[in-house]
Formats: structure tokens, sequence, C-alpha cells
């Protein structure tokens, strides 16, 4: 619609939001009517809409105090949910980690089914080898543009650990992982709801295999929650970082219920310095990893490992992967590459 994007900070300092811009899903039973009436008393405009998870993205006139509409919302029968559309930023990737080199023995992937990781980042700069995994790529932050680059650099490394081009081991297992590529971010790193919502619904529907998120947030999003469920009830495993700031709080994606939450731990099994952790955290694994480090690298990791195991089980559904991968993990919860080995072997 031309309208320039405009960040807001909420009174607590730390909750950001696009200025003008509510998310609103409507109830069951509602029609076209209700939308029209709400529109007409808000003197709101549809920017955008999912069909598939039935919220719209609606812009609002100048100093609406969208928060407080938001909290209005909640109070209106037609309506089923209302939240600012949130704003989010991709982690830094802290320095360290092996070399970038690529992982002894690695065969592309045959490309055979629909089974691949999707891994929702900052977009791609592919070369041949990654680009022989790539089953797909999609801008969600300009769908009509090719996606040919990652100004940020975070989703390439994101998708070699998918691939299993780069891993934290380089272990060796052969064929690698297929990817479906999906820019969530914009290049100066951040992201809003919709846009993740909209990256989650294709990666979905473009791959029956798990969902990569090397990302996270303090701050809560029934929106977000509702992408994540339907990806969960759709078939695809989901992990997601649990963040690199050892505060105790809860970070979501990972804390969402069914959600399995990734932190980063150290060559003996116990957490890193950094990586956070809490009740939300579902598998410790290695997360240095590409020159980097952090829990990003951890899960597109975890997420790998259970691309291939999926690939080794292809009757495996979402719950049974992640049951697997738990197990293998045993009560310390950290994936050893023993625990690896001996998981791909069955």
């Amino acid at each position: 619609m031309g309208i320039s994007r405009r960040v807001v900070t909420a009174i607590d300092g730390h909750t950001r939001y696009l200025a003008r811009e509510i998310l609103v899903g409507f109830g069951l039973g509602t029609s076209m009517e209700d939308l029209q009436a709400f529109l007409a008393r808000t003197g709101g405009t549809v920017m955008e809409a999912s069909e598939t998870l039935g919220v719209y993205r609606i812009l609002l006139p100048e100093n609406i105090n969208v928060p407080e509409l938001a909290e209005q919302l909640a109070n209106d029968p037609a309506i089923s949910l209302a939240e600012p559309n949130y704003v989010y930023d991709l982690p830094e990737l802290l320095p360290g980690g092996t070399s970038t080199g690529e992982k002894p023995q690695w065969i592309p992937p045959s490309g055979n089914g629909e089974m691949a990781v999707a891994v929702l980042d900052s977009g791609l700069i592919a070369d041949e080898a990654l680009s022989s995994a790539v089953l797909s790529a999609y801008d969600a932050t300009n769908p009509n543009a090719p996606l040919t680059a990652d100004a940020v650099g975070h989703g390439t490394l994101m998708a070699k650990l998918a691939a299993g081009l780069v891993d934290p081991y380089r272990t060796p297992v052969g064929e690698g992982v297929p990817v479906v590529i999906v820019k969530a971010f914009a290049d100066d790193g951040s992201a809003d709801s919709y846009t993740l919502m909209n990256a989650m619904t294709h990666a979905v529907e473009n791959s029956s295999g798990p969902v990569s998120l090397s990302w996270g947030t303090e701050t809560p999003s029934k929106f977000i929650e509702t992408a994540v469920r339907y990806a969960i009830n759709s078939g695809s495993p989901v992990f997601a970082a649990v963040g690199n700031e050892n505060t105790g709080r809860s970070i979501y994606p990972a804390a969402y219920p069914g959600v399995i939450g990734v932190a980063a731990g150290t060559a003996d099994g116990q957490y890193t310095e950094y990586s956070n952790r809490g009740n939300f955290v579902d598998i410790i694994a290695p997360g240095s990893a590409g020159g980097s480090q952090g829990t990003s690298v951890a899960t597109a990791y975890v997420s790998h490992v259970a691309g291939l195991y999926m690939q080794h089980n292809p009757n495996a559904s979402a719950s049974d992967t992640v049951a697997a991968l738990i197990e293998a993990a045993g009560d310390d919860r950290y994936l050893s590459e023993d625990e690896v080995r001996h998981l791909l072997a069955k």
C-alpha cells in the first residue's frame, strides 16, 4: 500500500510494534458484514489477509493507540483475537566456533518427496553446494521478488546447518537434507508478526519436515502461537532457539506448547555460559559451528538431525520424531555425537 513502516516502542520499554497496524481474527460465525462494520467503526483499511489462519492486517488512522484498541477489542464478541503487529529482531551470532569448511562426504540430497527442513530466517546467499540442497526459496518480506540475498548473513549459516553442510561435530552422514528457505526478516534484521505468520504457512505448504526457528523474543504473541500450532497440527515438528542471554525468562516461540526449545551446550554436555535456560528447554545441543556460536546454531543443527531422522524413517510423524530426539538426548537433555549416531542408525 506504499505505507512507510514506523516502529513504536511500548511503555514497558522493550515491546515494539508497527505504528497504525493491528492484526485481527474474527470468531466463528462472523461475516463480511462484521468486518465492514469493524472497519467503519475504526476507520481502518485492510492491508492484507491470511485465509489460512483467518487473520486480517489492518491499517488504522493516525494517532490511534493500537495496544489500547487491542485491549478494547477483547470484549467484542465478533473478534476472537486482536494484537498490535509486533516487531522482533534476529539474534546476533556470537563469534567463535569451528571453521566454515564443509562436512566430509556430504552428498547433495536427492530431493525426492516433500520432506525438507524449513528455515525461517534472513534469506540466503547460496553457493553451488547449498543450492543443490535448496528445494525452494521464498521471500515473505517481498513475495513478488525472487529470493537472492541475505543482508544479515544469519539465514545463510542456518541453511547450511539445516542442510548438513556445516555441523558442530563435522560427522560425515552421507546424503544431506533438503531445505526450504523462507526469508521472514527484512534486511535490517527485523520481522513483524504478520510476515512471520505468512512465512510459517508458506513453509508448511511447501515442506512436510521440521521447521527451524533460530530466533526468539520475550514478547508473546497469540498470532505467532496460532501459526506455530498450525505447523505442528500439519505434521511439522517445530524447533526454536531459547536465547543467548542467561536470564531464565521465557523466550517465544520456544516456550509455546508443542515447540521444542533448544539451548546451547558445551562439549561436556553443560549449558554454555551465554545460553538461556528454564523449563522451556527440551534439548541441549552444541552451539558452535561455522565460525559462530549461539542457540541459533544449536537449533538449526537439531532441526537437521530431525530432518535426517525423518529421511531415514519416512513413516515417522512429528510426534514420533520429537520423541525419538528427546529419548536420544536422555535425562541430561544433551544431544551428543554418539547419541546422534545411535539415533540415525535405528
